[in-house]
């Protein structure tokens, strides 16, 4: 077994999720763990019961400096903090390093095949993606990856996985729900005071433009049947123009809506108290965490037919897709009616379930 230095230098979204699954997973199987935050006092509070179970260092680096970035971790391990490293998010050091990779640049050599970590979003590699940028970056890999500078690099993209022509280091990795949902679905409306004689629609996440709130808001603004209630939840944090429309759906009964930061239980009362999730992402690129959080639930979605998440609702039959950034489309999905998806939701709940996520990143990562 080994010890391990996991960083995580993002503490909102899905990281706190990501480091308290990654580090159950390197725990249970057997490693020494230390946890590289920005913040320990605010990752303590986030990490739950296994506080005590690691040791915790303080990160002075930031995304955007891979320099200083890999200079840091590096100094970690000279110091004993570590043997190996295990980025939970890649996504943070990783598509610039690989530019400079390019270029000739590369990081402490010392650090070769100690290096592993989860890709969340990795577009560099993707071959299907040819722009100018990414070639860069995918010529830095190379260069990288022949020199066996990774370990064991994890994506949540099973379909880009299969291609063993990236690297040999690279795994696939459910995107997992984290915690089971066994919350009463009156209860959960009552909660969020919410009504109960209409059909509830969630929105869980940021109001960043990239997420879609602004497309969904356009539909409940037309002439959806007022059975049709929109459920929007999590920091949001919209822009002004977005919150006076989210006022005026809220004023007209179309809109409920909670702009803060939410627990883990009552994220699963949010998912308990509504009826279908709607992903109206514009172009995501790659997994949503949402996607098997809903299936856990037991809950349809409605998603843009966009790359890997629409492939994944049509594949699967997780429920409905729309043309991406079409409204007019996303409309007519809200209107439609839902078919039976409950063993489809169940099927891809198991693939991906945290026992799932824990056994293959503790089988793959045998240090």
């Amino acid at each position: 077994m080994a010890n391990i230095l996991s960083v995580e230098w993002q503490l909102f979204g899905h990281h706190p999720s990501f480091m308290r699954m990654v580090s159950k997973a390197l725990l249970s199987a057997g490693h020494q763990l230390t946890l590289a935050v920005p913040d320990v006092n605010k990752a303590k509070s986030l990490i739950g019961n296994l506080e005590n179970k690691v040791q915790w260092v303080t990160l002075q680096s930031r995304p955007g400096d891979p320099k200083q970035q890999w200079a840091e971790v590096h100094s970690f391990l000279q110091h004993g903090q570590g043997d190996h490293i295990f980025f939970n998010g890649m996504d943070e050091i990783l598509p610039k390093s690989l530019r400079r990779a390019a270029f000739g640049w590369t990081p402490p050599q010392e650090l070769k095949g100690k290096v592993h970590g989860i890709f969340i979003r990795p577009r560099c590699l993707d071959p299907q993606i040819n722009t100018f940028k990414n070639g860069w970056k995918r010529m830095g890999w190379k260069k990288l990856s022949d020199k066996n500078f990774f370990g064991h690099v994890f994506i949540l993209d099973e379909i880009l996985a299969r291609n063993k022509s990236l690297s040999p280091s690279i795994h696939w990795l459910p995107d997992p729900w984290e915690e089971p949902l066994k919350e009463n679905p009156i209860s959960s409306k009552k909660y969020w005071n919410l009504p109960t004689d209409k059909k509830i629609f969630l929105f869980y996440g940021t109001g960043n433009r990239r997420k879609g709130l602004d497309l969904l808001l356009e539909t409940f603004e037309s002439d959806l049947p007022e059975s049709l209630h929109l459920f929007c939840v999590g920091a949001i944090n919209p822009e002004d123009r977005i919150l006076k429309r989210m006022n005026q759906l809220k004023a007209s009964g179309r809109l409920t809506f909670q702009d803060r930061y939410i627990s883990v239980h009552e994220e699963k009362l949010a998912f308990s108290a509504c009826d279908v999730v709607v992903l109206p992402y514009r172009s995501h690129y790659g997994s949503s965490g949402l996607l098997p959080r809903a299936a856990q639930a037991m809950k349809p979605v409605i998603s843009s037919d966009y790359g890997l998440l629409g492939q994944r609702v049509r594949d699967h039959g997780l429920g409905h897709v729309f043309k991406n950034e079409d409204p007019e489309d996303l409309t007519r999905k809200l209107r439609s009616e839902m078919e039976e998806h409950s063993s489809n939701l169940e099927n891809f709940s198991e693939k991906n379930s945290p026992e799932a996520f824990l056994h293959i990143l503790s089988q793959t990562l045998q240090l």
